[in-house]
C-alpha cells in the first residue's frame, strides 16, 4: 500500500532559530575573542538579571548546561553519599546523572497516568530514612503538581529541585515552574525554548545556596565577586575548580529568546492547541492531556497516546509508518524509563564495571526500588509528534498532520471488528488515496 503524501506544507527549520541582532551579537563577541568570561561580564551579568527577573527574583547563575545546574544544586544542598533522591521514571538521563557522581543512589518514582510527571502518591511510598531530596522534571512542558510535592517534602523536611528544561515559562494557577522549590535548574541548549547552543541556568531564592553553587563551578574572578558569606568567601580564590561556566556566546543567543519569550510561546502555543483539539475527536489516538490550571509553556514535546483498546485493528508502529508515509515526521518514543536502562539498573544491583563510577565504592544501593508500570506503559503507546518545527505560525502544516493522523485512523479503524459504518465516515477523508 503506498500512501499519497498528505503533509505537503514547508515545514519551518528545527529550533533554535536566532535572528540577525543575534547573530551579529555573536559574531562581534567571536570577532573579539571573547568567547569566555571568567568573571561576570555584561553579557553574563544581564542573562542573570533578566532571567531571575522574569521568574520573579531570587538568584540566578549562568552554568554550562542544565546537567551542570543540577549537579550544582545538589552539592550546593550537600547531597552525597549515603542519600536518596527520589527522581522520575521518565526525563533526559542527563537529568538524573548528577545524582550518581554527587554519590548519592537515585530512587525512581512512577508517573501520574495523564501527564507522566512524578505522581506525588508514589512518591510519597518510596520516601524512606535515606530519602533527602525530590528531584523533579516538569515533563514536555507539562508542570509536576508541585503543591502536593512540596507538602511532601516539607512533612518530611526534604530539599526540591525543579527540573525546568522542558517548560521555559510553564506555569501552573498563574505561577512559574522554577519558583516552588529549594532550587530549580534549566537548560539553555539545544532544541530548547531558550537556547544558547549549550548552556544551563541554576535559580534559587536562598542566597546561601546560590553562593556555594557558585563556589563549586566558578573560577576566583567570578567567585570574588559573588560570593559573601565570609565563611564560604575563605575559599573564592581557588574555588572548588568545578569549572561549570557558561560562554558568553551562549548568553546572548540565550539572551535573544528569553527577551521573546512571551511571544515565542504564544506562538507555539497556538499550533499545539489547534494540533491537539484537531486529534482530540480521533478514536486511537490521544493528544497531549494539559491540566485546567497548567500552562505548557514552550511546549518542548508533543507526545500523544496510542489507545490499542480503542482501536483494537490497529498498532502503534503500524499508525506510525502510515503517518510517515504521508509525510508527518512522527515517531515512536525512543528514551526507555530511566528505572529500564542498564546503568541505573547495574547501579542498583552494585554491579557496574569497575572505575565506570568510582563515588559508586562504597554507597549502598537505595532501600526502595519500586516497579514504574505507569510510565512503563506511556512509553510503550507514545507517538512523537516534531514540536521543535511549530515556532513560527502554521496553521496549514498542522492541519495537514491532523489530516494524516485521521487517515491513518481511518485505515486502520476499517480493519478492526465491529467497526460501525458511522464510525468510519466519522474520520472519512476524500483527499487520502491508497493503493
Amino acid at each position: 500500500m503506498t500512501q499519497v503524501p498528505i503533509v505537503c506544507a514547508p515545514h519551518p527549520p528545527d529550533w533554535p532559530v536566532y535572528d540577525r541582532e543575534a547573530i551579529r551579537a555573536a559574531s562581534r563577541l567571536i570577532a573579539e575573542g571573547r568567547t569566555f568570561d571568567y568573571a561576570r561580564g555584561d553579557e553574563i551579568a544581564r542573562i542573570e538579571d533578566s532571567f531571575a527577573g522574569y521568574h520573579g527574583g531570587g538568584h540566578a547563575l549562568f552554568l554550562n548546561s542544565g546537567t551542570s545546574a543540577i549537579l550544582s544544586a545538589l552539592l550546593a544542598l550537600d547531597i552525597g553519599p549515603g542519600d536518596e533522591v527520589l527522581c522520575p521514571a521518565t526525563t533526559f538521563v542527563s537529568g538524573i546523572t548528577p545524582v550518581l557522581l554527587a554519590g548519592a543512589a537515585p530512587v525512581f518514582v512512577d508517573g501520574d497516568p495523564q501527564t507522566d510527571t512524578m505522581d506525588p502518591e508514589a512518591a510519597r511510598a518510596s520516601i524512606g530514612p535515606r530519602t533527602r531530596a525530590i528531584l523533579v522534571t516538569h515533563l514536555w512542558g507539562h508542570p509536576a503538581d508541585m503543591p502536593r510535592l512540596m507538602n511532601l517534602a516539607d512533612r518530611h523536611g526534604l530539599a526540591v529541585i525543579e527540573d525546568c528544561s522542558h517548560a521555559h515559562g510553564a506555569r501552573l494557577g498563574g505561577r512559574l515552574v522554577g519558583t516552588f522549590g529549594d532550587a530549580a535548574a534549566f537548560s539553555l541548549g539545544t532544541g530548547k525554548m531558550i537556547s544558547g547552543g549549550t548552556a544551563g541556568m541554576l535559580l534559587t531564592r536562598d542566597r546561601h545556596l546560590y553562593e556555594r553553587a557558585c563556589l563549586l563551578g566558578h573560577p576566583r574572578q567570578r567567585s570574588r565577586i559573588s560570593v559573601c558569606d565570609p565563611d564560604l568567601a575563605a575559599y573564592a580564590n581557588t574555588g572548588l575548580g568545578g569549572n561549570l561556566r557558561g560562554s558568553p556566546v551562549a548568553a546572548v543567543l540565550a539572551q535573544s529568546h528569553l527577551d521573546r519569550l512571551d511571544k515565542l510561546i504564544a506562538r507555539k502555543r497556538a499550533n499545539l492547541q489547534r494540533l491537539s483539539a484537531g486529534l482530540s475527536g480521533l478514536t486511537g489516538i490521544e493528544p497531549p492531556w494539559t491540566a485546567p490550571e497548567a500552562d505548557r509553556g514552550g511546549w518542548y514535546g508533543f507526545h500523544a497516546r496510542f489507545n490499542p483498546i480503542a482501536l483494537p485493528g490497529a498498532t502503534r508502529e503500524g499508525l506510525i509508518c502510515f503517518m510517515k508515509s504521508a509525510g508527518a515526521r512522527v515517531a515512536p518514543a525512543t528514551r526507555l524509563p530511566l528505572h529500564r536502562e542498564a546503568l541505573f539498573r547495574d547501579f542498583r544491583a552494585g554491579c557496574l564495571p569497575d572505575g565506570l563510577l568510582p563515588m559508586r565504592r562504597g554507597v549502598a544501593p537505595p532501600d526502595h526500588v519500586p516497579y514504574c508500570p505507569v510510565s512503563d506503559s506511556i512509553f510503550d503507546r507514545t507517538i512523537c509528534f516534531p514540536a521543535g518545527v511549530f515556532h513560527e505560525a502554521c496553521p496549514e502544516l498542522v492541519d495537514e498532520y491532523i489530516a494524516a493522523a485521521q487517515a491513518a485512523v481511518e485505515t486502520f479503524s476499517q480493519r478492526a471488528p465491529g467497526m460501525t459504518q458511522s464510525l468510519r465516515a466519522r474520520f472519512s477523508r476524500k483527499h487520502v488515496k491508497t493503493e
